[in-house]
């Protein structure tokens, strides 16, 4: 028991770092203003320097999101069992549902002030806001109201369809997992979205937590076999992405 408490503490504790990294990668990410400036590949002089610095930590940094849902797929599912949904429902409903809700409320009131106040109206870089409740329910499912949330939205959903994801990736055989995180690649490579509810690299880490604990020791695969897997899903993810944050950039350039 005292081993069990060790370790859980040490993979906290290092998840809790990596979290930290990621969380800065972010903010930079939204922090970068190169094209406020006007810069790009044909600037000159230190105005290019600048250009070609934020492009490559955008890149390098876009890392973060894909890794964000690895880790919340994976510790989600290292401890689930199928009897233990409804615990899961609870503990989530309390974390996600509830500051998801609140905050959408805060900010479809604060968005509903200020794009029908007189004076600011015309200054907000958004349409009117109506007081209407379906339009606030349909700006909940799109996280409109509070747009950052999004990514909580889609943990919301997945939350959802856990006993569903659950048995399609918990398999003596390594390959259903396998069709379905490919087939959710290939879905992000036709569908380049960064805010899509289908996000691969969740699918991985769910993948990782649900079958690289112990209770995931009957698949029919040597480790090797199953490392080599996720770390190569683990580097598609991150292309995609990376790729995904350049063809952003290229059209802001032009």
């Amino acid at each position: 028991k005292n081993d069990y408490q060790n370790n859980e503490s040490f993979l906290r504790e290092k998840i809790t770092w990596i979290k930290a990294l990621l969380t800065i990668c972010i903010v930079y990410l939204h922090c970068s203003n190169y094209t406020v400036y006007n810069l790009s590949a044909a600037s000159t002089g230190f105005g290019r320097v600048v250009y070609e610095l934020e492009r490559f930590c955008v890149v390098a940094f876009s890392v973060a999101l894909p890794f964000f849902f690895v880790i919340s797929g994976f510790l989600f599912y290292r401890n689930y069992e199928l009897n233990k949904t409804a615990d899961k429902y609870k503990s989530r409903f309390r974390s996600l549902v509830i500051p998801y809700l609140a905050w959408n409320v805060l900010g479809y009131f604060f968005l509903l002030f200020i794009t029908n106040a007189p004076g600011l109206s015309n200054i907000v870089n958004m349409g009117r806001v109506s007081l209407s409740f379906r339009e606030w329910i349909i700006g909940l499912f799109y996280s409109q109201w509070d747009g950052v949330l999004w990514y909580v939205r889609n943990l919301i959903v997945y939350v959802l369809f856990s006993p569903v994801l659950y048995i399609l990736l918990k398999n003596k055989k390594v390959w259903n997992g396998i069709i379905i995180i490919v087939l959710s690649i290939i879905y992000r490579i036709l569908y380049q979205e960064l805010y899509s509810l289908i996000q691969p690299a969740y699918i991985v880490g769910a993948y990782i937590g649900i079958n690289y604990s112990n209770k995931g020791r009957d698949i029919k695969t040597s480790n090797k076999e199953r490392y080599l897997f996720v770390a190569i899903s683990i580097i598609i993810l991150l292309v995609l992405d990376i790729l995904n944050i350049e063809n952003r950039a290229l059209l802001d350039v032009a």
